[in-house]
């Protein structure tokens, strides 16, 4: 094991910074982090998640940081979003199809969930209030909203 100088270790992270380093991405908790929230101003809160990437985004460019991608992404701010100035990719969660927490949240009605999954009742446990159906792990969730 050899030990590496400190200019030696300061190129190395400044190497990892830059290939690391390649995109500001936030996750937006505003609207989704509360069932009230989403009732209140989400239009704010997706600003508020566009604006702080973006100036993270201008602040690594700004210290010589390549920074190609700036992402912004959770089903509220797809939703809200008035303007996504200065971002490159949204990742926009359920917004296509919505699921329970969405409707928890009150983002959307129960109605506006867009997929079901048809599967087989293949069993129950009475005592804890299951029912158990062969449709496959990937086709459902734990999702209870």
């Amino acid at each position: 094991m050899s030990i590496l100088s400190l200019s030696r270790c300061s190129a190395v992270a400044a190497l990892l910074c830059a290939a690391v380093l390649l995109s500001a991405c936030s996750q937006g908790e505003g609207p989704a982090g509360a069932a009230s929230a989403a009732a209140q101003v989400p239009p704010a809160e997706a600003e508020q998640e566009r604006s702080r990437c973006v100036l993270a985004a201008e602040r690594l460019r700004a210290a010589g940081l390549p920074c190609r991608t700036v992402s912004v992404g959770s089903t509220p701010t797809a939703l809200f979003a008035r303007r996504l100035d200065g971002v490159t990719e949204v990742r926009a969660g359920v917004y296509v199809f919505y699921d329970l927490v969405m409707a928890g949240l009150g983002v959307c009605a129960p109605e506006d969930i867009a997929l079901s999954v048809l599967g087989t009742v293949i069993g129950h446990q009475r005592d804890r209030g299951w029912v158990l159906v062969d449709a496959g792990w990937m086709a459902t969730s734990r999702d209870r909203g």
